[in-house]
């Protein structure tokens, strides 16, 4: 990463800017060109610095009040079928696959964003139903510790 780089993802890494041109206010806090900005990104998306740019709705702003994570044990055999079906649901904004553990026999976690707990808890049920899905919990957010994007540079990184 030259500095050139640096600076640009420092611009981005908290967002785009909420304006109507987001590339050209992002340039002008790196001090890059729009058309370099634009440039750069694509470079670094062609050489895989940059998987992807996506938006991130906080859901409780648009009246998604609700968030349960699921927890589903499946057989191993049916186990990647089960999550690309539950991934496939709107209301599902996380889906993964991991290993169980001896006394936790739950391999599939789904995060579930709703109106209310209740309504994500009536969608698992109608998914599992649907699935053959018989061996699911439902863990409702007690409290939220963190909710951020990741930091990758700060100031200091400017100065390479």
């Amino acid at each position: 990463m030259n500095p050139r780089d640096r600076r640009l993802i420092r611009a981005l890494q908290d967002g785009l800017p909420h304006t109507a041109a987001p590339y050209a206010e992002a340039a002008r806090r790196c001090g890059l060109s729009e058309d370099e900005v634009l440039q750069r990104l694509r470079a670094m998306k062609a050489d895989g610095r940059l998987r992807r740019m996506a938006a991130i709705v906080n859901q409780r702003h648009v009246g998604l009040q609700g968030n349960v994570l699921a927890v589903w044990s499946v057989p191993d055999d049916r186990a990647d079928a089960v999550g690309a079906a539950l991934a496939a649901h709107a209301e599902v904004t996380h889906a993964y696959r991991r290993p169980r553990g001896t006394q936790w026999p739950y391999a599939l976690y789904t995060m579930i964003h709703g109106p209310s707990d209740e309504a994500c808890a009536a969608l698992a049920a109608q998914w599992a139903e649907a699935l053959g899905v018989t061996d699911y919990l439902l863990l409702p957010t007690v409290r939220e510790f963190k909710k951020s994007a990741p930091v990758y540079f700060d100031d200091e990184d400017d100065e390479a």
